[in-house]
C-alpha cells in the first residue's frame, strides 16, 4: 500500500469518528449514504513516463503528452517537456490498478545521422503507451510508423512494424536501441534495433529524401504488413552501403546479415500474381504481333502492372515493342525466326514472369514426292515448284496432283451436322453417317454416303459431280505480282492454288435462277450440302477445289486466331490469299453488303421483291434499274442441282450484294472490293472471309477473291484475263 492510499484510509477513519467536523450526520441513513459514496471514490497515484527519443538520441525535441479518448484520438494536453540527449519524462496522475493510454508526440531537436554523421533536425516522432505504473519507453521512427499505420490510437500494432523490419520478437516500444554513433552493436535486441535505425538512415540517404518522406513512403508500403520486394531489396543495398557509412566502426556484420535475411524472409498475406503470356504461336513474317497478358491473375484481386521485354529475336531484326507496359503490346515480326518475349506482372509487392515464343514464317508450298493418297490413285499435295520466265513475266511453275492429304478427327458437332442434313435419310446408307465422334478420317475415306447415286463413287462425298482425280497440273502463278491496269473478273475456272495444290475457285457455281444468266447462284450457299467435311469437292472433270473457307486448311496451317492468319494459297494474279484472321481474334471483314429488298436505301426495289438490279454494284448511290428477269421472292423456296431446298432470302445470289466503300475506308480489318488490303509489312493480300456464329466460322461473300482481281493476270498465268506482253 502506498502512502497516498494510507492517508486516504486514515482520513476516512477520522471522519467516521468526528462526523460534525467532517460535515457528516449521526443518522443511520446518512451514514449508509456516506459509505456508498466512499466506496466509489477513485484512488489516484502519480506515475512517471520516461521516454527515449531517438534516431540517434534527439536533443532539444519538444515533446507533449496527451490523454487518449475512448474514441482513440488525442485528448487533453497533460504535459510538455524538452529532451536532453534523447531523454524526456512526464508525471501523470492515474487511477491505481487501472491501465490508461497516453500519446507522446515529439518534434524538432537534432540528432546525428548514422549514415552520414551529419546533424539533422528530427521530424515528428510519436509513441502510444499504456501504463499502470512507472514506465520507460522508446520514441523512434519505428514507433512513429506504427502509430501512423493504426486506424486509431487504441489499436497501434508495434509487432507489425517490428516483423516487417526483421526484428522478430523485439519490443520496439520498450527496448532502448543502441546508438551506433557511439557504441558497437551487440547481438541482442538493443543492437538489432539500433542497426535497423541505421539501415533506415542509409536507406534515406540512398533515396535522397528526408526522414519524414522516408517514413511516409514506408508507411504506404506497410499497408498490408510487409515491405514489398523493391523496398526489401533497397534495404539490402543499404546494408551494403552502411559498410562505408559514418558508423562503420560500430557495425556488427553478423547482426546486419541476420537482419537483412530476416527482412527478406518476412512472409506476406499477399498472394503473388501469376503471369500468363499466352501459348506459343506462329504468325506470318511481316505481320503485327499482338500479345495478350490479360489471362494473368492475382488471388487478391490486386491491380496488376505489366512489363514486356523481347529477350530474343532473329539476327538483324529491328523488332521493338509498342505499349510494353500494357497487357497487350505489339511488335512487327520483321524477319523469319523466333521471337521470345518475357512478361513480368507485379501487384506492387510481388511479381512473376512468363515467356512466349512467336515463330515468324512465310508458309510455302507443301512439297511431296513419296506419299500417295489413301483412297485416290495420286500423290498428295505439290510435287515441285520451279521458276520460269515467259516473255517479260516471271512465274512460279507449280506441279501438283490437286489431291490434298487431309486427315480429320471428327467432333460430335460435326456428327450432328452430318446427321441433320435435310436429305440425310437418302444421302447416307442407313440414314446417318457411319462416323463416331473421335474417329480419324482420311481424305476419301467412306463415311457412309450412298454411292449408288450418280456422282462420286467414294462414300466420303455426298452425291455430286465426280470424284477427285489426279490432275497432273502444271500451273503458273506470277512471282512478281503488280496491280491491274484494267478490270479483270474472276470466273468459274481455277482462280488460284492453295499451298497443298488444291484449286481455289471463286463464288460461282455456274448456275443462275431459271437459267436466265441473272441472279447467279453462290456456290457456298447452293452447294453447302454438296461438299465434304473439309468444305471441298470436285467438278465434273475431277478437279478438287475450295470455293470458301476450309477448316482443314486452317488445321493444316495451324490457324487458330492467335495472330494474323498465314498464307493459304496464291491467286492467279500472284497475290497471296491469307486465312480469315486480320489479327489476334480479329476476323477480316468483307465490305460487300447484302441488299435489303424491303428498304430502298439499302438496294431495295420498292416492292420488297427481286424486281430490280443495281445500276452499279460498286456504287449504291447510282440507284436501281428494272429487269426483265426478276428473281425469286425472298420467301420463295428454291432448289439446288443436288435437289436440296433453300429459302431464297437475300444473300443466295451474286446480285444480292453491293460493295460499300465506306466500310473499306474504316481500314484495319475491313477489305476492299477485291476482298483484300495492305497493312504492316505484308503488302497487298486477299483474305478468305467468314463471320463467327455460335462459335462456328461461317463463310461470307465473296469468300476468297472478290468478283475482280486486284492484280494483273499476264499471259501464261494459271488464269488469264487478257494476253499481256
Amino acid at each position: 500500500m502506498n502512502k497516498n492510499s494510507l492517508a486516504f484510509i486514515l482520513l476516512h477513519s477520522s471522519c467516521a469518528l468526528l462526523l460534525s467536523a467532517c460535515g457528516g450526520s449521526s443518522s443511520s441513513s446518512d451514514s449508509n449514504t456516506s459509505e456508498a459514496q466512499d466506496s466509489e471514490t477513485a484512488i489516484e497515484t502519480t506515475s512517471t513516463i520516461s521516454a527515449f527519443v531517438t534516431k540517434g538520441p534527439v536533443d532539444g525535441a519538444t515533446c507533449n503528452l496527451y490523454s487518449i479518448t475512448n474514441a482513440g484520438v488525442a485528448g487533453s494536453l497533460l504535459g510538455a517537456s524538452s529532451s536532453t540527449a534523447g531523454a524526456v519524462s512526464f508525471s501523470v496522475n492515474s487511477t491505481e490498478g487501472s491501465a490508461e493510454n497516453y500519446l507522446i508526440e515529439c518534434s524538432g531537436g537534432t540528432y546525428t545521422d548514422e549514415s552520414t554523421g551529419a546533424t539533422m533536425t528530427a521530424p515528428q516522432l510519436r509513441a502510444v503507451v499504456e501504463i499502470s505504473a512507472n514506465v520507460s519507453i522508446t520514441v523512434s521512427p519505428l514507433t512513429e510508423m506504427a502509430v501512423a499505420l493504426a486506424s486509431d490510437l487504441l489499436s497501434v500494432d508495434y509487432e507489425l512494424v517490428a516483423e516487417a523490419f526483421g526484428l522478430g520478437d523485439v519490443d520496439v516500444l520498450t527496448t532502448a536501441p543502441t546508438d551506433l554513433n557511439t557504441e558497437s552493436a551487440a547481438d541482442n535486441d538493443a543492437g538489432d534495433y539500433g542497426t535497423v535505425l541505421a539501415l533506415v538512415s542509409q536507406y534515406q540517404a540512398d533515396e535522397g529524401v528526408s526522414l519524414q518522406q522516408t517514413m511516409n513512403s514506408l508507411v504506404l508500403e506497410l499497408g498490408d504488413g510487409v515491405l514489398n520486394q523493391t523496398v526489401q531489396d533497397a534495404l539490402s543495398s543499404a546494408a551494403t552501403n552502411l559498410g562505408s557509412s559514418a558508423v562503420v566502426a560500430n557495425l556488427n556484420s553478423g547482426v546486419v546479415d541476420d537482419l537483412v535475411a530476416a527482412i527478406q524472409q518476412v512472409e506476406s498475406n499477399n498472394s503473388a500474381p501469376v503471369a500468363e503470356a499466352g501459348a506459343d504461336f506462329s504468325a506470318p513474317t511481316g505481320s503485327s504481333i499482338v500479345l495478350d497478358g490479360s489471362a494473368s491473375t492475382d488471388d487478391d484481386n490486386d491491380s496488376l502492372e505489366f512489363s514486356w521485354n523481347i529477350t530474343s529475336q532473329p539476327d538483324g531484326s529491328g523488332a521493338s515493342l509498342a505499349n510494353s507496359s500494357t497487357s497487350s503490346p505489339t511488335f512487327i515480326a520483321d524477319l523469319d525466326g523466333t521471337y521470345v518475349v518475357q512478361l513480368s506482372v507485379s501487384d506492387g509487392e510481388a511479381s512473376s514472369v512468363d515467356s512466349i515464343t512467336v515463330t515468324a514464317e512465310t508458309k510455302s508450298w507443301i512439297i511431296n514426292n513419296n506419299d500417295a493418297a489413301a483412297y485416290i490413285d495420286a500423290l498428295v499435295n505439290v510435287q515441285s515448284v520451279s521458276n520460269v520466265q515467259i516473255g517479260p513475266n516471271p512465274f512460279f511453275q507449280v506441279a501438283a496432283s490437286g489431291v490434298p492429304d487431309y486427315s480429320v478427327v471428327v467432333t460430335q458437332d460435326q456428327i450432328d451436322a452430318l446427321n441433320s442434313r435435310p436429305k440425310a435419310a437418302s444421302d447416307f446408307d442407313g440414314g446417318q453417317t457411319s462416323l463416331q465422334a473421335g474417329d480419324s478420317v482420311q481424305f476419301g475415306q467412306d463415311i457412309g454416303y450412298n454411292i449408288t447415286k450418280q456422282g462420286c463413287e467414294l462414300g466420303y462425298w455426298p452425291p455430286g459431280p465426280a470424284c477427285p482425280t489426279d490432275q497432273q497440273r502444271e500451273a503458273r502463278i506470277p512471282s512478281s505480282p503488280s496491280p491491274a491496269q484494267s478490270e479483270c473478273e474472276t470466273s468459274t475456272n481455277t482462280m488460284g492454288l492453295m499451298l497443298n495444290g488444291t484449286s481455289l475457285y471463286n463464288w460461282s457455281d455456274g448456275v443462275s435462277y431459271n437459267n436466265e444468266s441473272t441472279w447467279r447462284q453462290l456456290a457456298p450457299e447452293f452447294e453447302i450440302y454438296d461438299v465434304d467435311i473439309c468444305s471441298g469437292h470436285a467438278q465434273t472433270q475431277g478437279d478438287y477445289h475450295h470455293h470458301m473457307f476450309s477448316p482443314c486448311l486452317a488445321e493444316l496451317f495451324g490457324d487458330a486466331g492467335q495472330a494474323h492468319s498465314p498464307i493459304y494459297g496464291y491467286a492467279a494474279d500472284g497475290y497471296p490469299v491469307y486465312g480469315p484472321y486480320h489479327a489476334k481474334d480479329v476476323l477480316a471483314r468483307s465490305a460487300w453488303v447484302k441488299r435489303d429488298y424491303s428498304d430502298t436505301n439499302a438496294g431495295g426495289c420498292g416492292d420488297g421483291a427481286r424486281s430490280c438490279l443495281l445500276v452499279n454494284q460498286y456504287d449504291l448511290s447510282e440507284g436501281i434499274v428494272s429487269t426483265n428477269y426478276p428473281g425469286p421472292a425472298v420467301n420463295e423456296t428454291v432448289t439446288s442441282n443436288s435437289g436440296n431446298s433453300f429459302v431464297a432470302e437475300s444473300g443466295l445470289y451474286f446480285e444480292d450484294y453491293y460493295y460499300d466503300a465506306s466500310l473499306t475506308a474504316l481500314g484495319n480489318e475491313y477489305l476492299d472490293e477485291h476482298n483484300g488490303h495492305s497493312h504492316d509489312d505484308l503488302g497487298y493480300h486477299y483474305h478468305t472471309t467468314v463471320e463467327e456464329a455460335d462459335g462456328d466460322l461461317i463463310p461470307v461473300f465473296p469468300y476468297n477473291i472478290g468478283p475482280t482481281f486486284y492484280g494483273e493476270t499476264p499471259g501464261g498465268s494459271l488464269y488469264t484475263c487478257a494476253q499481256l506482253p
